[in-house]
């Protein structure tokens, strides 16, 4: 087993690297594409995260249904 990760460790780097650097053409266009989606991403998942808490809350504070408790670990059916 030793020898398959000591052969694993040297083979697949090398498979795993598509070409060096220099042989990608850069495109500003591409960049800029890359940044917004990956901003506008970020604000995405941090508003469905605070909508997720939010949500969670309601149940927990407002609605007192018992979703909040079946969904902290420890508590609730047990199912």
């Amino acid at each position: 087993m030793a020898f398959a990760f000591r052969h694993l460790g040297s083979v697949l780097p090398q498979a795993l690297q598509l070409s060096s650097r220099s042989e990608i053409p850069r495109s500003d266009a591409l960049a800029e594409v890359a940044k917004s989606v990956h901003y506008y991403g970020g604000w995405a998942i941090a508003f469905l995260v605070a909508l997720h808490v939010g949500a969670a809350l309601q149940h927990g504070f407002i609605k007192r249904d018992g979703v909040l408790e079946r969904m902290l670990p420890g508590r609730g059916s047990g199912r």
